[in-house]
């Protein structure tokens, strides 16, 4: 659900998205809250402070859901226990995973960026490029270099799962074959992936 759309409030409405797993950070969280809080504030929102306030112990209590949730990440098979920074990696991963986000805006680049921002200014700049320049992974058959790319990356995701040497050996193989490529005169339309793989090739496995 976008949360730039307006939506009628209900008192649980952050906490029903942490059930339904359409919040798994606290960086979405934080997100939804912001946005919401520009419809139900009562100095931008026209309404009284009842709404609002309702706002304000939703948000604590989907807080503190999500707090259990990271104590026991058994309680949410969707949440790598190892990742670090968590919100960063939990978010990039469900990004990559969805159809082309360039042809449909996906409501999860906002916090995506917010958290990749609170890494480091670099990857915030590489998510921005990669962002531009996404192509789904039913296209990757006809595009070596992207490819390489993309099974670099779901090999990293498992990698920081498992912290298994053979995941991270084959991240890392083929990430440098796409930095390789990229190096290419022929693959000069896809630097777009250039900056975010120095980034996982330098940091992704810290």
């Amino acid at each position: 659900m976008d949360p730039e759309q307006h939506v009628p409030l209900s008192p649980t409405h952050l906490q029903d998205l942490v059930k339904n797993q359409t919040i798994l950070t606290e960086t979405e969280l934080l997100y939804h809250f912001r946005t919401l809080s520009k419809q139900h504030h009562p100095d931008t929102g026209k309404t009284d402070g009842r709404a609002f306030s309702q706002l304000l112990q939703d948000r604590d209590r989907a807080k503190h859901m999500l707090s259990d949730t990271k104590r026991d990440p058994g309680n949410n098979p969707n949440l790598a226990p190892h990742g670090e920074p968590q919100d960063f990696w939990e978010i990039f991963h469900r990004y990559t995973l969805q159809e082309n986000p360039k042809e449909q805006p996906s409501s999860l680049y906002p916090p995506l960026l917010i958290a990749a921002q609170g890494i480091s200014q670099d990857l915030g700049q590489a998510i921005e490029v990669f962002n531009r320049t996404y192509r789904k992974p039913a296209d990757l058959n006809i595009d070596r270099t992207a490819r390489f790319f993309f099974l670099g990356l779901a090999n990293l995701f498992s990698y920081l799962s498992s912290r298994s040497d053979r995941d991270k050996t084959l991240a890392t193989g083929y990430l440098q074959d796409c930095m390789e490529r990229l190096g290419r005169k022929t693959e000069q339309n896809k630097q777009g992936l250039k900056p975010l793989c120095q980034w996982l090739l330098s940091h992704g496995f810290e």
